[in-house]
Order: structure tokens, then sequence, then C-alpha cells
């Protein structure tokens, strides 16, 4: 579950531009040969992501039929680099981890939670971190 959580980042600041839910963490056949896959397997370099943008814009939202232009691009470069700074910040990565669990699991309550806290325990955290191999 942690390699989702960059996307989710930058999908929360720049939902505009990114659509987290068109994104795909399977890795098949068809993608060993990629530089992302590669860096991966043979250096264990799990924070490896390929970016794809649009000429003629989004298919989604309120850009949707709204070619993206010079601005828009820059923005979407600012919103990279702010996302980054926050994915650097565990306490943040334990939050956004949370909601994705949340998500995917569909509630809205840890039933190991002691009430304290609303991001993922150590625990979670630590089990995210070893099913985080890229096969989910």
């Amino acid at each position: 579950l942690l390699e989702k959580v960059l996307p989710r980042i930058i999908w929360d600041k720049g939902s505009n531009f990114f659509d987290f839910k068109s994104c795909s963490f399977n890795v098949g056949k068809n993608k060993d040969g990629t530089a992302r896959v590669a860096l991966w397997k043979d250096f264990g370099i799990q924070d490896c992501f390929t970016l794809e943008a649009s000429f003629a814009g989004a298919n989604f939202g309120q850009r949707e039929n709204y070619h993206f232009s010079s601005k828009d691009y820059e923005e979407m470069g600012n919103i990279i680099g702010r996302s980054l700074l926050k994915f650097l910040d565990e306490d943040e990565k334990r939050r956004i981890l949370t909601e994705i669990i949340k998500d995917e699991d569909g509630s809205c309550e840890d039933e190991n939670s002691d009430g304290g806290s609303d991001s993922a325990s150590e625990a979670e955290y630590g089990a995210a971190a070893k099913r985080s191999n890229y096969n989910a």
C-alpha cells in the first residue's frame, strides 16, 4: 500500500490534473522491461513511478475537454514538488496510508484502535511496507 501514498498526495493536491482512481499499481509481464520495474527489482527502489501527461487535456473533472496550457503544466510541476515534500514527512505518510486503508477496506474505524490516533499504527505501517512489493 505504501506505493499508493505519493500518488494519493498528488491527487489530493491536484485533482484537476491527476486522477488517482486511474492509477494502476499492478506489474504484469508487459512491464518487466520498464525502468521503474527494473529499478524496483534490481535495486529495491520502491518509490519509482511513471507519470503520463496529456497534450490534449484531462478526460475527467473540471478540466475535461479543456486543452492544457504551459501554465497548467507549471502548476502540475509545482503540485508534484509540494507533494514530494509532504511525502517525506513520516507522520503525513502514515495519515495518507490510513486514508488509503480506510478507502480500500470500506471501514471508518480500525478494530485495533484505542481511539487515540487517526493514523496508521506502527503494525499497520510495517505490514503495508512488507506488502508493498508492486505485485498487488
